[in-house]
């Protein structure tokens, strides 16, 4: 026979989907363990050992005290690790951690928020508190230079709030400081004037 068979979809009718029913769709995450429950759906539960750590995670990192590479050092010391190899957590799989609606009982699913029916193991405010701080990594931030210029990096370029900075150019008899922004920064005044 060629081509697809035709596929029995009245389960999607009869049943509303498993994240619609506060039901966690995949695999558990780091901190919670899937089990069955009592009405024979999949369900998540926190996982004894590492369900507290994550708790543990968002309020070190909430309290401003710590950087990702920082927080990744103090959850290994702490016994953080993965549930099967047991290796320690790199810095990337703790952002996504940290990002992760899941552990404040709420989680995404197919573009959609759903509440969950498990228990959650931070605070909504711990987590958006951890939250503002992870947006404001990236804000701000300051060229790394060889030289340190006078003032670099508190005169901001127009309306785009893109720092200036300053380096040097050396020639056999002189010295040229060049005054400058970012070209990614260039374009972004530009949309700002339109």
């Amino acid at each position: 026979m060629r081509g697809c068979p035709v596929r029995n979809r009245s389960w999607d009718i009869a049943s509303p989907p498993k994240a619609a029913q506060g039901l966690y769709p995949s695999f558990a995450p780091l901190g919670y363990l899937n089990i069955v429950g009592s009405a024979g759906k999949r369900i998540i539960v926190p996982d004894p050992v590492q369900g507290s750590m994550i708790g543990n995670l968002f309020t070190w990192f909430a309290s401003g005290e710590y950087a990702l590479k920082a927080l990744a050092s103090k959850a290994f010391e702490e016994g953080f690790r993965f549930r099967k190899s047991r290796s320690k957590v790199p810095t990337s799989t703790l952002h996504k951690v940290l990002r992760n609606r899941i552990y404040t009982g709420e989680f995404d699913y197919a573009g959609k928020t759903y509440q969950g029916i498990h228990e959650p193991l931070v605070t909504r405010e711990t987590w958006e508190r951890v939250q503002e701080i992870l947006d404001g990594l990236h804000e701000k931030k300051h060229r790394k230079v060889t030289h340190a210029f006078a003032f670099s990096g508190l005169v901001n370029a127009g309306t785009a709030d893109v720092p200036w900075w300053a380096r040097s150019r050396r020639h056999a008899t002189f010295t040229i400081i060049v005054l400058g922004i970012a070209a990614n920064a260039r374009s972004r005044i530009r949309a700002r004037r339109c």
